[in-house]
């Protein structure tokens, strides 16, 4: 079991993602420019960049269920074949642990959704007591330096100043967590 806290009814599950890199300003020398006066040039080299993301919508769609507690095998009816029952105890009578969906979220079909579609990552191992929906993104912006408009010619000299251009950059972002409240309990099917 998670030590995600209960959800609310209908209650929409967000998160945020840290980013962390570097951009390179190329370098751009004046001739005339060392000493007094020039202090909001920029400095050329290796810079480091980070941020978060803006919170996002898991968009993972749920059923909320009662939970009852019964320990006594007490199925009087048939079930169809593919049923599916939840029991913290252990499989009943002639019922056996469904292993094709063990470790995985059981999530409510949406509109339009297929039958048994499976997506996602891998499912959570077994014993597992961490947070859910562990996943990374990949990123990508760019942006311009300004021209501050020095009035020197370039070439030798004074270098080390930022160089007006347009940069990039891009990477993978820090692993960032759904953090969905589950319960692990064995999923058991009628045996044919």
């Amino acid at each position: 079991m998670s030590d995600a806290p209960a959800l609310s009814s209908g209650q929409d599950i967000t998160h945020t993602h840290s980013w962390n890199t570097t951009v390179d300003i190329d370098d751009v020398s004046y001739a005339g420019i060392a000493g007094c006066c020039n202090t909001a040039l920029g400095q050329s080299g290796t810079f480091p960049v980070k941020g978060e993301t803006d919170s996002s919508s898991a968009n993972i769609p749920y059923l909320q269920l009662l939970t009852c507690v019964n320990q006594e095998d007490s199925l009087e009816a048939a079930l169809p074949a593919e049923s599916v029952l939840f029991n913290v105890v252990g499989c009943p009578g002639n019922w056996s642990a469904n292993l094709a969906i063990a470790g995985r979220f059981v999530v409510a079909l949406p509109k339009l959704g297929v039958p048994g579609a499976a997506f996602g990552g891998d499912s959570l191992p077994a014993k597992y007591t961490g947070p859910a929906g562990s996943h990374t993104h990949t990123y990508q912006t760019s942006f311009s330096t300004t021209d501050c408009e020095v009035g020197l010619i370039s070439g030798c000299c004074a270098d080390g100043y930022a160089k007006d251009g347009s940069y990039s950059i891009s990477g993978i972002t820090e692993t960032g967590f759904v953090n969905l409240p589950y319960l692990t309990i064995p999923a058991c099917q009628a045996t044919i």
